[in-house]
């Protein structure tokens, strides 16, 4: 199989493989399925999601900019990792429980 991709897109994808320890293949496969993984997490978000209101979401805004003036934040990869983390653990339980 052959792709056409950019010379950029091709150095990001060698040296995400490369810092992975994984072939190119496999870090593709990995790649796509976490991106599956993601997607099927929002998909279930969504679904639980309720519409805000315009003030709700000004506020839900305004709370986050005053945590981050006060350095209450997390790491988007720390989030992330903790994030997947989360879901692997509820869908583990959801199999065995």
């Amino acid at each position: 199989m052959s792709l056409d991709i950019s010379p950029e897109i091709e150095a990001r994808i060698l040296a995400g493989a490369k810092e992975a320890g994984l072939s190119i293949d496999d870090y593709l496969e990995q790649v796509v399925y976490e991106k599956e993984q993601f997607d099927a997490a929002i998909s279930k978000l969504e679904a639980n999601a309720k519409s805000l209101s315009p003030e709700e979401v000004k506020a839900k805004i305004d709370r986050g900019l005053a945590q981050l003036e006060r350095g209450e934040y997390v790491d988007g990869e720390r989030f992330m990792t903790d994030f997947l983390s989360d879901i692997d653990d509820a869908e583990h339980t959801r199999r065995t429980g």
